[in-house]
């Protein structure tokens, strides 16, 4: 028998989140799910977090969902990783026992609103790429390239499928050598056509995040794209990296711009690839908490030399402040 609980939460964005935003802030629960057998009592967390403008159910959707016992692929990620975090606590255990050394980029959402002074501060705590949310104000955009290609950062840029081909292609020609040559890819430039992304690769590195499913792998005969952005929270690991050996693919593991508890299960995923497939699994992107309103899950999380260190506890962590939250039960048929 399964049972779920829920705590709603809302994140406070501290400024606009990418292109598709206007910084409002973004809600979700996490999740307590136990299983309960003759053989054994299972309780586990996970984060269900939802971005609206990409389609997700909202949080009162989807506990409907529960109740009417419907299920959709992000809703089975959460229990997979609630799950995996209730076998981890079974045996006494945290998923970040064994970790191996993963780097983060650090993520600028919103050009217009950055110091370009912390760039330099940046490189000196360790950090190798930057992520930049592009698409919106070319001027403040090119400034914090040019100041990031300066300090010699890579540069990974995410349109969110806000763009076209030909505004893509002439955002490029644009941008000089020196941006250029640090680029290390560009995430959804617009959105998924197979010619149109074809087209893009013949300029640069692309990274594929959003539309999984609207690309015909099996009618392919040369991949669209030369990254994967895998997302623990929404996407079937096994599927994505069967994907990437096939096509001889990069993987960048990250969060979901969500609770630090969605950043946990990211980020012990993004370990446990990495031992696994090595080189395959590029550095990651873990470092979201900093864009929002700090709560007592993000204190608990630290930085280091471009890397996340967890909180401490058994699975993913966060023991006490877990147990203590005002969980709310679920009726599921």
């Amino acid at each position: 028998m399964i049972s779920f609980s829920y705590f709603p939460y809302s994140l406070t964005p501290l400024g606009s989140l990418n292109a598709n935003s206007k910084g409002e802030g973004n809600s979700g629960a996490l999740f307590k799910i136990s299983w309960n057998s003759e053989n054994a009592n299972l309780t586990g967390y996970a984060d269900f977090h939802s971005w609206s403008q990409f389609g997700d159910a909202t949080i009162q959707d989807q506990i409907k969902n529960i109740e009417l016992g419907i299920k959709n692929p992000h809703f089975e990620q959460t229990i997979w990783l609630a799950h995996r975090d209730a076998l981890a606590r079974s045996q006494k255990r945290s998923l970040f026992q064994h970790p191996v050394q993963i780097r983060s980029n650090y993520l600028v959402s919103d050009a217009d609103n950055f110091e370009l002074a912390t760039l330099g501060d940046l490189k000196q705590a360790g950090f190798k790429t930057l992520k930049l949310k592009v698409g919106r104000n070319f001027k403040s955009e090119i400034a914090a390239m040019n100041e990031a290609a300066s300090a010699g950062l890579r540069l990974r840029l995410d349109f969110n499928a806000s763009s076209t081909l030909p505004l893509f292609l002439n955002y490029l020609n644009q941008l000089e050598p020196l941006i250029l040559d640090q680029i290390e890819y560009i995430e959804d430039p617009f959105p998924f056509d197979l010619k149109d992304w074809q087209e893009a690769r013949k300029f640069a590195k692309i990274a594929l995040d959003n539309e999984y499913d609207k690309v015909p792998w099996a009618d392919l005969t040369k991949a669209p794209c030369d990254v994967l952005i895998l997302k623990p929270a929404k996407l079937n690991i096994q599927n994505t990296m069967e994907i990437a050996s096939r096509w001889n693919l990069k993987v960048a593991v990250t969060n979901y711009m969500d609770h630090p508890v969605g950043t946990a299960h990211a980020l012990s995923v993004a370990m446990e690839l990495r031992k696994q497939y090595r080189d395959m699994i590029l550095d990651g992107g873990f470092l979201t908490q900093h864009l929002y309103k700090a709560d007592l899950f993000s204190e608990q999380l630290t930085v280091r030399n471009s890397e996340l260190f967890p909180a401490a506890g058994l699975g993913i962590g966060f023991d006490q402040l877990l147990e203590t939250l005002p969980w709310l039960q679920i009726k599921s048929p």
